[in-house]
């Protein structure tokens, strides 16, 4: 077990102490000071970590170590706890210590190491950001890091089409969907980098993120089509540059459900989607189609898009999904 908890407060003022007294010491030593110091630091529990209160500086000195290629791991694990022991304090205490990680650059530097190929590493950074980005003030200060890693998440897609879905291994920016979703639920500057023309970011996005096999690349994916949907003034961008409307509809179809349809309305269908009808399972998880469906809804808003749809035949595809989702249906 662990020591008692004022036990526990001692050996954390010490190490803080010894931080920031020898934190800065170059060469071998000065390397190994720190690689010690912040594996010390990840051992403790969260409820040992003593943020705010008794040691004033003890995040900036967890973040310093994150700084530091040899102890990055470690100290951006303990700052995965420092703001998990933060939310279960409520939102002003995380709205607090996020402020203050933020302040020294840690989560632009955590959003660099993330694509330095470490996956440890790599698993860190990214947890701190998901937990980061689920307070709304900080979507400025995480915006560069948002930046650094869009570029990267988009081009990996971590493909893998199956029955089984969720089988998606070997995709270590996945996690960076989390913070897609929240950030881009928002922050304004998120949706505005993913709506750029000029990079085209939400293109290659749509085009096969869906059909990944980890659900969180999809589920972030999903949330913010559906955030970027939520701005009528791009719908034809996203509409009818895009075809995002068709991507969604593709994706939420089940071959039996298009199989029942008669053949005239299989020819709108059809149509709608660029000539050929869905031969793939649907979406699989209930949340990432649900935010799929509210993408449709979005678009429905206005009058133009809703007659679209509305030809299309997409209800037969989408009026059974509760029945698909719940386990009574079996196409749809």
């Amino acid at each position: 077990g662990f020591a008692p908890r004022s036990l526990q407060i001692m050996m954390m003022e010490e190490l803080f102490g010894v931080i920031r007294e020898h934190g800065k010491t170059t060469g071998p030593k000065g390397v190994e000071l720190r690689k010690q110091s912040a594996a010390a630091l990840a051992a403790l529990p969260s409820e040992g970590l003593v943020v705010g209160e008794d040691a004033e500086d003890s995040v900036e000195l967890v973040c310093f170590l994150a700084r530091q290629s040899e102890s990055a791991r470690d100290a951006l694990a303990t700052l995965v706890n420092v703001t998990a022991w933060a939310h279960e304090r409520g939102q002003p205490t995380m709205e607090a210590v996020v402020t203050r990680i933020a302040a020294t650059g840690a989560l632009k530097e955590a959003a660099k190491r993330a694509t330095r190929g470490d996956a440890a590493v790599t698993d860190a950074a990214l947890r701190l950001l998901q937990n980061a980005s689920t307070v709304e003030s900080a979507s400025d200060a995480l915006h560069p890091a948002f930046e650094t890693l869009l570029k990267p998440f988009a081009a990996r897609r971590g493909f893998s089409f199956s029955e089984d879905r969720d089988s998606g291994d070997g995709d270590p920016l996945a996690r960076f969907g989390c913070v897609l979703q929240n950030l881009t639920a928002t922050s304004d500057a998120a949706r505005r980098s993913l709506l750029k023309r000029s990079t085209g970011i939400l293109k290659t996005l749509l085009g096969g993120h869906l059909a990944s096999g980890n659900v969180d690349r999809r589920r972030g994916v999903a949330a913010a089509l559906k955030h970027c949907a939520l701005l009528r003034d791009e719908h034809f961008y996203l509409f009818d540059e895009l075809d995002a409307g068709a991507v969604v509809v593709r994706v939420l179809a089940h071959p039996d459900d298009v199989d029942r349809m008669e053949r005239h309305d299989q020819d709108d269908l059809a149509a709608f989607l660029g000539g050929t009808l869905p031969d793939t399972p649907r979406e699989s998880d209930p949340d990432v189609a649900a935010l799929l469906l509210e993408t449709l809804f979005c678009f429905s808003g206005t009058r133009r898009l809703r007659k679209i749809l509305k030809d299309a035949k997409v209800y037969y595809v989408v009026r059974d999904l509760d029945l698909f989702f719940s386990g009574r249906g079996q196409g749809g």
